[in-house]
């Protein structure tokens, strides 16, 4: 209890953290809780009467531990208040939100928030918007919309411009899947409710922004302008992530290197970077302030220098950006080097604590920022360990490398459970190259940032330097990268592992001293095993056929897991080829991974336009993948290429159509390809309608007594072949709805051969196509079909042991069939 009492910052930095949680679940009961508040009042003030009252003869220990619990419930409180603006918010009648998911396009006048991240042919930005125009009248309008733009050449847009454009307001939507990230609730943290799609002229400048609104983003941008010229192509991209905070601009293969080989936080201006300016401002002014005899007689060298270290760590925040984890950053930093300053003793746990509460007070959605909670758990593992193993001061080799094995153990379950990676050479790795770039490269880039303003010929020589030994270390990762197994892609672990994962951590550090550690790593270490026993039942040993209908947006995508655990991915979803958004790796890869999955045995292809085939490259070159199913249709895309590869370089067998066609088994299920006709290759030379669309795989899965018929992108003639071949094998339990519900398709022969109980229909919200076409809901309603959509439902699960079946969608409860 002492212990807890000479923490104060510890009990007030949990309590908002619980309270922090319980409001983002439990939203909406403000005034509840603010009389809840009133009462903890209350009883702080008659605190003390109170506790004589109950316990006379221990009212000293009932105030030890009551002052806590006062303060803790406090805590808690003022943290549920705290997230209540973002999660349950107040729009005003003009906010910009009321505006969206209307079938006209808006004209739209506002200025860029945010600097533009910009991609080749595509920026995107966040602009706070003035007005709406209507009729050649201004209507006022409030609240920020995030907005991706084509743009248009020779025009370059920057943060502070004044623009106009005209597009549709579209609301923030989620793909509706177990596992996914919650992108709503991650852009409403950002205050953001809308987005905007705005194609190359139809964005106007109306004005440019005030440099001396905007001094330091200029700065930045001229700065960027500098590095650009560096003879060197890779290093000149890493240089502005590191001293400026833009990571755009890195090339793909360099950013993928240094994920494989545990370094890629060193790209991000974080904790380390605004430490090791900080440590080495500190260690500089410490110096300097030492030679004034007047400083070291009153002992205020180090206070001085703590002072300018602040400063400096501030200057280098707002140059780069002050992004939440540069913000953070300069928090956690100044908070700690307040010691020195106020001559307080230092206490890791508690500057630890103090920090969390101010980023928490300032910005409550920083609980849910990965960044945030990465930099507390590592700072948070390295002082518990090096406490623990109780290495000297002296050993700073041993120390330094412990810094990364602890910082590595610490946030592995983090790391696993929202990068899917696992790398096993990370301490290495960083025990190498963080000395190299953070304590020479990046300290003369810093030098070159602050020299800048004075001599741009200095400023540029000094990043010809920083260049220089940045590319060894580039050169060094890209090395280790190309190792075989250093980094390897995991399943998601679940809330029950990673605390078990930190219970039985905690406990062995522990374990030799406290009976209570051997029973917590014990417990622990049983709950693993039975965890692991689960899924081992649920993925290996069930006999139940399982299919899922992704939400992907407008595309298809469906996971078929087979009894015993085998699977099958029938097609990818996918965005068009110009998206950088890249469904298999955004949607579909983290909805197998929170199931564990980690071997899909074979991929199907239906067809390869963009909304089936552009997820399935990453699939394809990221899982355990051996066989592709197709009609061997080649296309001439950027996706279908991208497929072919990833299935040439991962050993994958393309099996061929002649030999596909016909029937399958596995572990007990029936497969039937039932279309396209054998030889639609060469009819199609001939009859024109036999496109893309209408040589779709058409495939039928029977377990027993229950079924369920994919049916592509087949439109009526295909369907009318279809039943004319087929016949009596397309009667199904459960049909997914041809071409996303198109009116085109779903005739009354397909409908009628197939009679579904239940229908499917994949498409995206509010999309540009109209689908699914009401005369097509109309259709499947005739016939008394129930209809699930994933733009509404989410992803839809069926479950069957080969009688009845029962669905589940993402937002509806079970039903059985």
């Amino acid at each position: 209890m002492d212990g807890i009492k000479s923490r104060p910052a510890v009990i007030v930095f949990v309590g908002i953290i619980f309270g922090i949680l319980v409001g983002e679940k439990l939203c909406g009961y403000k005034n509840f809780v603010l009389i809840c508040l009133s009462f903890i009042v209350i009883l702080a003030c008659f605190k003390n009467r109170l506790i004589k009252f109950l316990h006379n003869s221990k009212t000293e220990q009932n105030k030890k531990l009551f002052n806590p619990l006062i303060l803790f419930s406090l805590s808690l409180i003022s943290g549920y208040l705290l997230i209540q603006p973002f999660v349950s918010p107040i729009l005003p009648k003009n906010h910009v939100y009321h505006y969206a998911d209307l079938k006209q396009k808006q004209t739209i006048i506002g200025v860029v928030s945010s600097e533009p991240l910009c991609k080749k042919e595509k920026c995107k930005f966040e602009v706070s918007v003035n007005s709406i125009k209507k009729n050649n009248k201004k209507i006022p309008i409030s609240g920020k919309i995030i907005v991706s733009w084509i743009t248009e050449k020779g025009k370059k847009i920057y943060q502070g411009d004044l623009i106009e454009f005209n597009a549709k307001i579209r609301s923030i939507r989620n793909f509706h899947n177990p596992g996914g990230f919650d992108y709503e609730r991650y852009m409403a943290f950002k205050k953001i409710y809308a987005s905007s799609f705005v194609y190359k002229e139809k964005l106007k400048i109306i004005k440019k922004a005030e440099e001396s609104k905007y001094l330091i983003s200029g700065l930045r941008k001229n700065f960027c302008n500098l590095i650009e010229k560096l003879p060197y192509k890779e290093e000149k991209q890493v240089l502005k992530a590191l001293l400026t905070g833009k990571k755009d601009e890195i090339p793909k293969d360099i950013r993928k290197a240094f994920n494989n080989s545990g370094a890629s936080h060193i790209l991000a201006i974080s904790g380390l970077h605004i430490g090791i300016a900080v440590f080495i401002s500190f260690f500089i002014f410490t110096k300097i302030f030492s030679l004034f005899k007047s400083f070291t007689e009153k002992g205020t060298v180090k206070k001085i220098a703590a002072f300018f270290t602040v400063i400096i760590a501030v200057i280098y925040g707002f140059f780069a950006g002050m992004s939440p984890s540069t913000q953070r950053a300069v928090i956690m930093t100044t908070v700690f080097l307040y010691s020195f300053i106020f001559e307080e003793e230092p206490d890791t746990l508690n500057s630890l604590a103090l920090s969390g509460i101010i980023i928490l007070i300032i910005e409550p959605a920083s609980l849910f920022s990965i960044s945030f909670i990465l930099s507390f758990t590592a700072v948070f593992a390295i002082s518990y360990g090096l406490k623990k193993v109780g290495v000297k001061d002296k050993n700073r080799i041993l120390i330094f490398f412990l810094i990364s094995v602890f910082a590595t153990i610490g946030t592995l379950p983090i790391i696993l459970y929202n990068f899917n990676t696992l790398c096993v050479i990370g301490p290495f790795t960083n025990f190498i190259v963080i000395p190299v770039i953070g304590f020479i490269s990046v300290p003369i880039g810093l030098s070159a940032v602050f020299i800048y303003p004075l001599s741009v010929k200095l400023s540029f020589f000094l990043l010809t330097i920083s260049a220089v030994v940045l590319s060894g270390a580039i050169e060094f990762i890209k090395t280790v990268s190309l190792i075989p197994y250093v980094s390897v892609k995991t399943i998601t672990p679940n809330i029950i592992e990673i605390l078990s994962f930190y219970a039985l951590a905690i406990s062995l550090f522990n374990i030799k001293k406290s009976n209570f550690a051997k029973n917590t790593a014990l417990f622990a270490a049983l709950i693993l095993c039975a965890d692991s026993a689960y899924w081992i039942k649920e993925r290996f040993l069930s006999q139940e056929l399982r299919i899922t209908v992704i939400d992907v947006g407008q595309g298809n995508s469906a996971l078929i897991e087979f009894p015993r655990g085998e699977c099958m991915l029938i097609d990818g979803g996918g965005f068009s080829d110009k998206s950088d958004f890249d469904a298999g790796e955004s949607i579909v890869a983290p909805f197998l991974r929170k199931k564990k999955i980690r071997t899909v045995k074979t991929i199907a292809l239906t067809h390869p336009d963009s909304d089936h085939i552009n997820g399935l490259s990453y699939i394809a070159e990221n899982f355990f993948v051996k066989n592709l199913w197709s009609n061997n249709e080649a296309k001439n895309t950027k996706g279908y290429k991208s497929l072919i590869n990833a299935v040439r370089n991962n050993n994958i067998k393309n099996i061929d159509f002649q030999k596909l066609y016909g029937s399958h088994a596995i572990n007990g299920v029936k497969l039937d390809i039932l279309y396209p006709v054998r030889n639609f290759a060469e009819l199609k030379k001939k009859q024109l309608w036999r496109d893309t669309n209408n040589n779709s795989l058409v495939l039928k899965v029977k377990y027993k007594d229950f079924s369920f018929l994919f049916t592509g992108d087949i439109r009526k003639k295909a369907e009318k072949e279809l039943v004319k071949t087929a016949g009596s094998k397309l009667k199904t339990q459960v049909m997914l709805a041809p071409h996303h519900g198109s009116k085109t398709s779903s005739s009354n022969i397909l409908l009628n051969a197939a009679s579904p109980a239940l229908v499917v229909i994949s498409s995206g919200f509010n999309n540009r196509y109209g689908f699914p076409h009401t005369q097509v809901i109309n259709n499947y309603k005739k016939i008394g079909c129930k209809i699930l959509r994933t733009d509404i439902n989410g992803a839809v699960e069926i479950k069957s042991f080969g009688k009845a079946f029962r669905y589940n969608a993402s937002n509806n409860s079970n039903r059985l069939f």
